[in-house]
């Protein structure tokens, strides 16, 4: 895992003030002004500190005008909330052993009044608010206080927000970026991100993901991109020399990856240079089936002392749900209706051992319709587990977090946002 310290904005990231924020906005402009403000001056307004909202839309920025804003947005906090899935993303962020952090432009009186109420506050081991620096988003200054403060790596740091200033913010102080797009509303700028997650479970997703191939293993990288290169050449050229050299270039990346990797020579050809024409992905499923009680049902594997999803490469002639459907019945003995799908991960960002060639991993949720199990030759057991009795997991099919995520993709049913890397 790439960060030790995941930090948060508030407003529009972890608690869904927005819609009190506007209407106490407007019912002051109409004390103050006699006139609605418009969707552009709510924008600007949002985001900043009280005293520097008012004062952007036209309004005093007294402290007697910012006390009244705070009292009338307090009229409208019973639709004031947090986000759903926001609290199991922090409690299983700190489970995984990362510093949690807030980095705000409410001032610690706007933060006491509100946010402070849902009684999360001790989750977060260093917070700065816009009274600890002398400039504010965009500026790096408060991210910079953050690092200065907790003793954060800026490298190691990712910064969670949902506005343009928060990206301004992270990319001056040097630090990773990620943008809760689960307010679900439209930005008016482009946002410059390494990740957009759509819900507090796709940041946790995101924050799991390994460095690509290329940062953790250069040589598979190479050898990857020249296969690759090779094959496509042999495809598409028409000149017998040309040919030739394609052909070499693939016999090159294979005597690469047998001197870099621990798979034998003679196996590589059928491994990692099996394909004609243009170089795809492969498609691995996975079916995610729970019992009445709740547990996911989970496979020991012949091959290895541990447990997996039943699932496995998605044959010719199938489709990922068919594909599912099959796996079920030959490793798991049960029958199975597939219903929807949760993610489409690329293993090589988020299982152990990286393959020579891409993988795209599918989970699907699927109703059982029960079924007996037999030994084959592939699994010995199947057993449903609880999220918190699981047992050893064959990690280079799937990984705890994945079978955490499938834990959450029930827990949210149809509100569930799919996946995708």
């Amino acid at each position: 895992m790439r960060y030790t310290d995941i930090v948060f904005d508030i407003d529009g990231t972890l608690m869904d003030s927005t819609g009190a924020i506007r209407s106490a906005l407007q019912r002051l402009a109409a004390e103050l002004l006699g006139r609605r403000l418009t969707d552009d001056e709510l924008a600007t307004c949002l985001g900043l500190p009280a005293d520097e909202g008012l004062a952007s839309v036209g309004l005093p920025s007294d402290d007697a005008t910012v006390g009244r804003w705070l009292a009338l947005m307090g009229e409208c906090w019973e639709d004031v909330s947090i986000f759903p899935g926001v609290e199991r993303c922090l409690d299983a962020l700190a489970d995984d052993g990362l510093a949690l952090g807030l980095v705000s432009s409410e001032t610690r009186e706007e933060m006491r009044q509100g946010f402070a109420g849902f009684g999360l506050m001790g989750r977060f081991s260093c917070v700065v608010t816009a009274d600890d620096t002398s400039l504010r988003k965009p500026s790096p200054e408060p991210l910079l206080e953050y690092l200065r403060m907790s003793g954060a790596d800026a490298r190691s740091t990712l910064y969670v927000g949902d506005s343009l200033a928060d990206a301004l913010c992270a990319e001056a102080a040097g630090v990773d970026f990620a943008l809760a797009c689960w307010r679900a509303e439209p930005l008016r700028e482009p946002v410059r991100a390494k990740g957009y997650p759509l819900s507090p479970d796709q940041l946790l997703e995101l924050v799991e993901r390994e460095d690509g191939v290329g940062e953790r293993e250069p040589w598979l990288s190479w050898a990857r991109e020249l296969q690759a290169i090779a094959q496509a050449g042999l495809h598409y050229t028409k000149d017998r020399f040309d040919a030739e050299r394609f052909a070499r270039v693939r016999e090159l990346s294979l005597e690469a990856m047998g001197r870099l990797s621990d798979v034998p020579l003679e196996r590589l050809p059928g491994l990692f240079a099996n394909e004609d024409g243009y170089q795809t992905p492969k498609l691995d499923s996975r079916a995610v089936i729970f019992d009445e009680g709740g547990r996911i049902c989970l496979v020991h594997e012949s091959l290895g002392d541990a447990w997996s999803l039943p699932g496995g490469w998605v044959d010719q002639g199938q489709t990922v749900f068919s594909n599912v459907v099959k796996e079920s019945r030959e490793e798991a003995g049960l029958e199975v209706v597939p219903e929807r799908l949760i993610a489409l991960e690329e293993h090589n960002l988020h299982n152990t051992h990286p393959f020579a060639w891409g993988i795209v991993k599918s989970f699907v949720i699927c109703r059982s319709l029960g079924g007996e199990f037999v030994a084959n030759s592939e699994t010995t057991e199947r057993g449903f587990f609880p999220s918190d009795a699981l047992p050893p997991l064959m990690s280079s099919k799937n990984t705890v977090r994945q079978i955490e995520m499938c834990f959450a993709a029930r827990e949210a049913g149809a509100a569930w946002k799919v996946i995708v890397d």
